[in-house]
């Protein structure tokens, strides 16, 4: 047992103290300021929820500040202090926890929500460690496992991604390797409540489930799919528009938004040496990662998760360039892309796919370092 333990450990401690270091070298550029991971825009401090910000990223900010303003009130209707209230409230597993842990007090928020993504990175980690241990793999692969989804974004931008990446990957590992019905539908309503694609995934197991004689786990997947409608419904009533993030630009046809990146690599509106190289090389590592994924998906064993593999390769193909003209939404927003080739190379025993899991480091980095 003591072991085991070790063999657990290492790798966990090693994810833990990367991280932790990716945020040291962030902070450090701020002079420690930790309201700057709420990523708030200089055009909205000053008035409430953002009078307590006083460190900011450019004039908008990033989506951060919006999942603050629902951590300071998470039960009441919001309005001009988020870009899309009805749509980020449809969210609201990140915030509701982190105004749990806070009561929703403004400094103490500066720390919980990147505090949250930080054990949710652990908790990745622990997983991805235990399962390789487990099929006879290095638990190593643990360590590798949130450097490939690349959450060290989420953890210095107080990003939902480090609580549905970890909801997801639980919710496919526990259907894989056949895990209780409890703990898939657990898995499912943290996953359903933190990003609404989520969904998709959530439906495929309902769907799937009774073809493999789990008429329980249908059902109370099922139920987690009818309280996250509820949810819907009730954003609908109050808000009086349909809560989805739906703007123009989100999906186009087949890798019209891959393009737009090629065809603007140095930046959107002026050209940089050191951003062309930073796209350039981020693009190849997501089309590495895809084609990746479609080999994978090609021999797989177990349906469910092929599927999920090609559809979070879809949902990269079909990307507009809203989300590629931003770094920090395409190297982080197809996650399912990572997850599946991770579970799928433990799955078959083919571990050269991890390997290309690694560079997922670099995104994290530039990250901290304030390049882009």
């Amino acid at each position: 047992m003591h072991t085991v333990v070790a063999q657990l450990g290492r790798p966990v401690a090693a994810a833990a103290f990367v991280h932790l270091l990716l945020l040291a070298v962030y902070l450090s550029k701020f002079h420690g300021d930790a309201s700057v991971l709420i990523c708030a825009g200089a055009q909205r401090t000053g008035t409430p929820p953002y009078e307590c910000v006083t460190r900011t990223i450019g004039p908008s900010g990033h989506d951060g500040q919006f999942y603050y303003s629902l951590a300071r009130a998470p039960w009441r209707c919001h309005d001009g202090d988020i870009d899309v209230p009805a749509g980020r409230h449809l969210r609201i597993g990140y915030p509701a926890l982190c105004w749990l842990l806070s009561a929703g007090e403004p400094h103490l928020l500066f720390y919980v929500m990147p505090a949250v993504n930080f054990v949710a990175i652990i908790v990745l980690s622990a997983l991805g460690a235990f399962l390789a241990l487990h099929h006879g793999q290095s638990p190593w692969w643990g360590f590798v496992l949130p450097l490939g989804a690349n959450l060290g974004i989420s953890l210095l931008h107080d990003f939902t991604d480090a609580l549905s990446t970890v909801a997801v990957f639980a919710l496919l590992a526990a259907w894989v390797f056949d895990a209780r019905g409890y703990w898939i539908a657990l898995a499912a309503l943290l996953a359903l409540f933190s990003r609404e694609q989520n969904a998709a995934l959530v439906g495929l197991i309902a769907l799937a489930a009774p073809f493999r004689g789990r008429r329980r786990t249908a059902g109370a997947v099922a139920g987690v799919l009818a309280l996250w409608a509820a949810w819907v419904m009730l954003l609908r009533l109050a808000y009086g528009s349909w809560p989805f993030l739906a703007d123009s630009g989100q999906f186009e046809m087949p890798f019209v938004g891959m393009w737009y990146r090629w065809r603007h690599l140095g930046g959107n509106w002026g050209f940089s040496r050191r951003l062309a190289i930073i796209h350039a090389a981020s693009m190849v590592h997501l089309l590495v990662l895809l084609i990746v994924a479609v080999v994978l998906a090609g021999r797989q064993r177990n349906r469910v998760l092929a599927l999920a593999t090609l559809g979070g390769v879809a949902l990269a193909v079909l990307a507009g360039h809203n989300i590629y003209m931003d770094f920090w939404s395409y190297t982080r927003v197809f996650a399912w892309v990572p997850l599946c080739i991770w579970l799928g190379c433990l799955q078959t025993g083919q571990t050269w796919g991890l390997h290309c899991l690694w560079p997922g480091f670099l995104w994290s980095s530039v990250a901290a370092l304030n390049y882009v």
